[in-house]
């Protein structure tokens, strides 16, 4: 029989290494096929995400082009350009920084018939105006694109030039009757800062190339192959770090013109093989523990041999359904002779172990000490009862309460242990010791003064029972001090009266936050903002208050209104006339000086248009000042004629500044009206009013 069980433990040990074998080989498979596969379409899927975000970003870009060039072409200075008396001053108005700002390469203005009335075409490298590229007089024929539309929406899409791919909007000008008078066509080039702005947009890494370009990178040919049937979008591996997609972009004519390409790192496919080897890995890690602990298993089943224990039915069934642990220990040896179930679970060892383990093996009490117990027990027939720390199999420390004597087990005297896990017990009452020391340091290391006061039958503050040390140093006093005093004694005497209120509305709502001026011992007022939240604490109604010093805040606000007043003083008693206007031309304030100016009184100016309120020759137009700023001016001054409620006209000197927000954003105008009637040639010099420069 011995001879045999080393045999069989081989045979065993064998079949489990060749069925964990076969298990890995068949899951390395199975992920390779499955697990690889999935992680490869989620990859394919998020870069195709990738350029249908990079398409609808070009659409968005040809969409607000095309808002542009409608507010353009809806302007009455567009159609004013139909006159040829007014196209050379409409040329000299489109500046080089309006270009820059539009990021516009082409804007041309047509005839119904396509003829050119006027255009301008701008190099960004060189940063200036430049002829019209002629490859674009090939697509402004009157049964075009461009000049088929017949309404607001206009025409957007790309064109392929010889100088490369142009983004191109064109718009209608139409007369009061709805007649088309012109076009309005602007375009950008899709060229390398165009991709640049548009990556940085999306934070993608976007390519294109031209459709038709005969030497297209190999990748670029798989992918027009692939486009030019019914796929929309092409996914294509670049490399073991790299995927690529690819979608076709059509041109105003609905032919192939553009092949973007946004690529990516193949983050999915990556992911996908590491978690496939760590896999691998860890189930060889446990296939070699399960080995581990099988043979060792086995070899206790084998080489145990199990002894017949003696124990009377009743006690038998007493001690196996109590939920205490039971242990009976050989005094001399201080061996375990037997444990119940509930003693097995509580330190995780399994009957077959018990007769093995001796009391030094899970009592951490020392071997003296158990040894002094012990003895005790013996000699002095003691029954001991209190706490220690017992080791369960695995390595961890149980509490335990503990309670020991002897009894007659077989004939002979053995020490009877009866245990009761006390772990959570002591968890709790750690737990609690550790959240009272946290709330002690918070309280006492809180950077605002904290009291906690008892509220009086009148509910009104009472004597204060805890203080932190912020509150002692802010006011001077030690903590026996304010623990003798009430939240009223150091209160300003002088706002005492504001506290019932306060109070009241504190237990309605359970919790305020109010302004109060605290007294120093030293007699030093200090602002003072408190938060009060009321509660019970042990059955009686108490309250805690955190008070911030908002000694700086107040010094600020006090400054503030001071300098609001001197704006104020500045702007109502300045000698000429002022009016602020926002974006939507509506009048947003005026001084005295600007209504006597007018000839209106301050309620007929707010809230009306500019236009509406002093207008001049300049209203509706480009030259109004509000638009040349909206341009990108930064100041704008001419004399201009103004006309008064009453009729009359004056001459002014205009000059108006841009008006921004605190975050610097565009808010307005600042208009500032000098009256230069009375000067001499007056009537001359508004015939001559100054040009936009």
């Amino acid at each position: 029989m011995q001879g045999r069980v080393p045999g069989m433990r081989q045979k065993a040990l064998i079949i489990i290494g060749a069925v964990i074998i076969c298990l890995i080989a068949t899951l390395y498979i199975t992920s390779q096929r499955i697990v690889l596969r999935g992680f490869a379409v989620n990859e394919r899927e998020h870069v195709r995400v990738k350029v249908e975000q990079a398409q609808f970003h070009l659409l968005d870009d040809l969409s607000a082009l095309g808002m542009v060039a409608g507010d353009w072409a809806a302007r009455e200075r567009s159609r004013d350009l139909l006159d040829k008396e007014n196209e050379k001053d409409f040329h000299s108005s489109l500046q080089t920084k309006s270009f820059q700002e539009l990021r516009l390469n082409l804007i041309l203005y047509l005839r119904p018939s396509g003829s050119v009335i006027s255009g301008t075409a701008f190099d960004f490298i060189q940063k200036k105006k430049e002829t019209i590229p002629q490859g674009i007089k090939t697509h402004l024929s009157p049964q075009g694109p461009l000049m088929r539309c017949k309404d607001e929406s206009g025409m957007t899409g790309i064109i392929s030039l010889p100088d490369g791919i142009m983004m191109v909007v064109s718009r209608p000008m139409m007369s009061e009757d709805r007649t088309v008078e012109g076009y309005l066509v602007m375009g950008r080039y899709l060229d390398a800062a165009e991709i640049e702005h548009m990556s940085k947009m999306t934070h993608l890494s976007v390519a294109v190339q031209r459709f038709d370009d005969q030497r297209l990178p190999p990748d670029y040919r798989t992918a027009r192959s692939a486009l030019s049937g019914k796929t929309t979008v092409f996914v294509n591996p670049l490399s073991k770090d790299t995927i690529a997609a690819y979608a076709v972009l059509n041109d105003i004519y609905g032919k192939p013109a553009v092949i973007l390409r946004v690529d990516d790192r193949r983050t999915f496919f990556i992911q996908g093989k590491t978690t496939v080897y760590y896999f691998l890995l860890w189930l060889l890690i446990i296939g070699l523990g399960f080995s581990g602990t099988t043979r060792f298993l086995w070899r206790k089943l084998v080489l145990s041999q199990r002894e017949k224990q003696e124990s009377e039915e009743r006690y038998r069934a007493v001690v196996e359904q109590t939920a205490e642990g039971i242990f009976l220990v050989e005094a001399d040896t201080r061996r375990l002779l037997e444990a119940n179930a509930a003693f097995q679970n509580l330190f995780g060892y399994i009957a077959d172990e018990i007769p093995g383990l001796i009391l030094y093996d899970f009592c951490m009490c020392g071997r003296e000490d158990i040894d002094f117990v012990v003895r005790s027990i013996i000699t002095e027939r003691r029954h001991i009862f209190g706490e220690r720390q017992f080791k369960r199999k695995d390595g961890s420390v149980v509490n335990v309460e503990i309670s020991a004597n002897m009894i007659s087990y077989g004939g002979k005297e053995v020490l009877c242990f009866t245990v009761r896990d006390i772990t959570k017990r002591k968890r709790a009452d750690e737990a609690l010791k550790a959240s009272e020391e946290k709330f002690r340091n918070l309280f006492h290391n809180a950077s605002d003064a904290i009291i906690l006061h008892l509220l009086t039958e009148e509910d009104m503050p009472g004597r204060i029972i805890e203080v932190n040390d912020a509150m002692c140093r802010r006011l001077g006093y030690s903590r026996e001090e304010l623990l003798a005093m009430t939240p009223l004694d150091v209160d300003d005497k002088e706002r005492l009266g504001e506290l019932p209120r306060v109070y009241k509305d504190l237990l309605s709502q359970g919790h305020i936050t109010f302004e109060m001026t605290h007294v120093t011992k030293k007699g030093r007022k200090i602002p003072v903002e408190i938060s009060t939240h009321v509660f019970k604490l042990n059955g009686v109604k108490v309250a805690l208050s955190i008070s911030r010093d908002i000694t700086e805040r107040k010094r600020a606000e006090e400054a503030i209104k001071l300098a609001c007043l001197e704006l104020n003083q500045i702007f109502s008693t300045a000698a000429d006339g002022m009016r602020v206007v926002d974006k939507e031309f509506n009048v947003l304030r005026v001084n005295e000086r600007f209504c006597a100016m007018a000839g209106i009184s301050m309620s007929e100016s707010l809230g009306n248009k500019c236009y509406e309120v002093f207008r001049g020759a300049v209203c509706h137009s480009l030259d109004c000042p509000l638009n040349r700023i909206l341009l990108g001016e930064e100041r704008v001054e001419y004399d201009v004629e103004k006309e008064r409620k009453d009729g009359n006209k004056i001459l002014c000197t205009l000059t108006a500044t841009p008006f921004r927000g605190p975050d610097g954003e565009l808010v307005g105008i600042v208009e500032n009206f000098r009256d230069i009637t009375g000067r001499n040639g007056w009537k001359k010099s508004c015939r001559r009013r100054r040009k936009p420069q």
